[in-house]
């Protein structure tokens, strides 16, 4: 069994379930098609393109990172329903580069990268701490710049602490989580379980701080993160969605992703932190599946249908395979991926995990 499977296996064996389920894939997931091929058209040519598809009606202002953001405007839309480019934002805030309506759907290429670990999503954006000279949550890294030109170092130190940035934020999100299974009267074992998970995101921040540091040359943390607009869910239904994006799909992703960079990496101190926070993260995914599983058995026929939501419009991000981008073995040495090998993990994990898990919990 690969590693795809053996997480399927697991996450299935945490919610009770199993059967191993593989014959469900959603659209996207089989073979070529022309949609997919239009999908392909709309990339924009950058070197972290990707294209996103939503249905009709949406809009994508996402004002991000900024305290007290402007109200959003009144948004335009065209024959198709779908907002103009002009002012859609992907859920970094970055501009969209391209459109199209494809199978139905709104599709926009953007430049932009991929999340890790467990993201901290506010109002549809993802929220991130910026960046500080400090060395107090850098774990401590040794001595001696790695043997790398002075250019594909500076790459991989960018890489490391972007890691860094998210996994500080995931510190939030568990933070945000807890409030919501205490507000909704979760067992006691859910609420231990994401306090353990949280302690583990504070020691992922500092591996990667401190591995971002050590390829840098200088020590880097994080600096403050903005928490306006930060609550407890407003319902069962509200915590549920927010559990399926940031755990069951953000995670298992995640803890799929590491898995992969820990079997290319040759660097010691990239493969050892890859190593643990692909087991962390797998935990991790587990909870948010076990809650999920909780929610359905606690709630009404609006829990299941924001549930379904949630996992629905994940497989509308997926990603046809891309060209070979150059330095690749050289960053998967030291832990690191390009942005088409993140994408082509995510599409996996989406379509061989994610998607046969979902379909064995909702039936």
């Amino acid at each position: 069994m690969n590693d795809a499977g053996h997480l399927r296996a697991r996450l299935l064996s945490a919610l009770g379930l199993c059967a191993l389920v593989t014959s469900f894939a959603p659209a996207g997931c089989a073979g070529s098609s022309s949609a997919e091929e239009q999908r392909q058209q709309l990339e924009p040519s950058c070197d972290r393109g990707t294209v996103q598809c939503f249905p009709p009606g949406q809009t994508h202002f996402n004002p991000g990172n900024v305290p007290n953001p402007a109200p959003p405007p009144e948004p335009t839309f065209d024959e198709n329903g779908c907002q103009i480019v002009s002012e859609v934002r992907d859920g970094c805030c970055n501009a969209a580069q391209t459109a199209g309506f494809v199978d139905g759907q709104c599709c926009y290429g953007f430049c932009t990268g991929a999340c890790c670990g467990r993201p901290m999503i506010v109002d549809g954006a993802p929220r991130l701490a910026g960046v500080e000279r400090r060395s107090d949550w850098a774990a401590p890294h040794g001595d001696g710049a790695p043997e790398l030109s002075s250019e594909l170092r500076e790459l991989v130190a960018a890489s490391w602490l972007e890691d860094a940035r998210l996994e500080h934020a995931s510190i939030a999100s568990f933070a945000r989580f807890v409030l919501d299974l205490l507000a909704l009267g979760a067992p006691a074992e859910l609420v231990e379980a994401a306090q353990r998970a949280l302690a583990d995101e504070i020691r992922h921040a500092q591996g990667c701080f401190a591995l971002a540091s050590f390829y840098a040359g200088a020590p880097f943390g994080p600096g403050t993160l903005n928490l306006t607009g930060v609550s407890a869910s407003a319902s069962l239904a509200d915590a549920a969605a927010a559990a399926v994006r940031e755990g069951c799909i953000g995670e298992t992703i995640a803890a799929f992703t590491a898995r992969a960079q820990a079997a290319q990496a040759v660097a010691p101190r990239a493969r050892d932190l890859l190593e643990r926070i692909a087991d962390d993260e797998a935990s991790h995914a587990e909870l948010a599946w076990r809650f999920v599983r909780w929610a359905l058995a606690q709630g009404d026929e609006a829990v299941r249908r924001s549930v379904r939501k949630a996992f629905a419009e994940s497989h509308s991000e997926l990603q046809a395979p891309q060209p070979e981008e150059p330095n690749e073995a050289l960053l998967n040495a030291h832990g690191r991926l390009s942005g088409r090998q993140q994408r082509e993990l995510a599409h996996q994990a989406l379509c061989e995990i994610v998607a046969p898990c979902a379909h064995a919990l909702l039936g």
